[in-house]
C-alpha cells in the first residue's frame, strides 16, 4: 500500500476509541519477524529480539490496525497516562525511530512504519495473524551460509586468542631465560 493513499484516506474509525485487535491470534507474522503478542516478545528468524516496553508497545497497537492510520494522539494516549509530564512528540518520534531501528526499516523507503504526515504512522506490511506458533522453514542457503560464517568467525577468534596466549607464554619464557643467564 502506498503511503501516500493512506495519507489521503479518512480515517475509518473513531480514532479516540480504545483499539481493538483486528484478530484474536496470539502470534502475528511479517517479513522475517514473528510478534507473540500474549508473551509479548518479538522474535527475528527464531531469535528473541531484546526491546524496551514502550517500542513493543508501539508495535502492538500499530499491528492491531495493519494499514490504517495510527495517530500521534492515539499513540501518546495509550502510551502515556493523562497526568504524565513528558514531551509527548519528542518521546513518539524517539520511540518509533527505536521500532524503525529495530526492524531495520527507513523513512525514506519503508517497509513496515510508514510516517503519514501530519497525521501519524500506519503499519505497511503484510502480514499473517496465527493461532499457532510460527513455523520458520528451515535454515535457506543464505541463513545457513550466515550461520556458518558466524561460526568460523566465532571459532578463529578462539583459535587467534589461544595463539596469541601461546606466543605471549613463549615470549615470556624466552625473557625469563634470558635474563636468567645474563645476571
Amino acid at each position: 500500500m502506498n503511503t501516500r493513499s493512506l495519507w489521503m484516506q479518512p480515517l475509518q474509525s473513531n480514532d479516540a476509541a480504545p483499539l481493538i485487535s483486528s484478530s484474536p491470534a496470539r502470534y502475528v507474522r511479517f517479513g522475517c519477524f514473528d510478534l507473540d503478542r500474549q508473551r509479548q516478545e518479538l522474535f527475528r528468524e527464531g531469535v528473541r529480539i531484546p526491546m524496551s516496553r514502550k517500542v513493543l508497545e508501539v508495535l502492538m497497537i500499530l499491528i492491531e490496525r495493519p494499514g490504517e492510520v495510527v495517530t500521534r494522539e492515539t499513540l501518546r494516549n495509550r502510551l502515556w497516562p493523562p497526568d504524565f509530564h513528558v514531551n509527548y512528540n519528542a518521546n513518539v518520534n524517539t520511540t518509533v525511530n527505536k521500532l524503525r531501528l529495530i526492524l531495520g526499516d527507513s523513512t525514506d523507503q519503508p517497509m513496515f512504519v510508514a510516517t503519514i504526515p501530519r497525521r501519524g504512522y500506519a503499519f505497511i506490511a503484510k502480514t499473517e495473524f496465527l493461532d499457532r506458533p510460527p513455523v520458520r522453514e528451515s535454515s535457506s542457503p543464505l541463513a545457513a551460509s550466515r550461520d556458518s560464517a558466524r561460526k568460523e568467525r566465532f571459532q578463529s577468534g578462539i583459535a587467534g586468542k589461544v595463539l596469541g596466549l601461546l606466543l605471549a607464554g613463549m615470549i615470556m619464557g624466552a625473557l625469563v631465560a634470558y635474563f636468567a643467564l645474563h645476571q
